[in-house]
């Protein structure tokens, strides 16, 4: 009889969990995938329990909006800087505002 060469895990996704279940189904090699997220975890963070940590969406970057360069950046800031500057916080009223309504 052979030696086992690799040990086998069994996890269980809940179904109402879209995003794993998304990227599962776009992996070619799950096992290969996952044993990659492990170590790019064990590398950035040291061997820690990464239970619930909160997923952001890579399609939103924190920082400056793309497209400004410091040119501009240094202009909004004149503008914000301005004695007789307003700000127009007419959406984040209208949203406050249909909440509590």
């Amino acid at each position: 009889m052979k030696g086992k060469r690799a040990k086998q895990y069994h996890f269980t996704v809940p179904l109402n969990d879209t995003d794993v279940k998304e990227w599962i189904s776009l992996q070619a090699n799950l096992s290969v995938s996952v044993r990659m997220l492990i170590r790019e975890s064990v590398k950035r963070e040291g061997f820690v329990d990464v239970f619930c940590k909160p997923v952001q969406n890579p399609g939103i970057r924190p920082g400056r909006p793309a497209g400004t360069s410091e040119k501009n950046v240094e202009e909004i800031k004149k503008e914000e800087n301005r004695a007789d500057y307003t700000p127009d916080n007419s959406a984040v009223s209208d949203a406050l505002a249909s909440m509590f309504s």
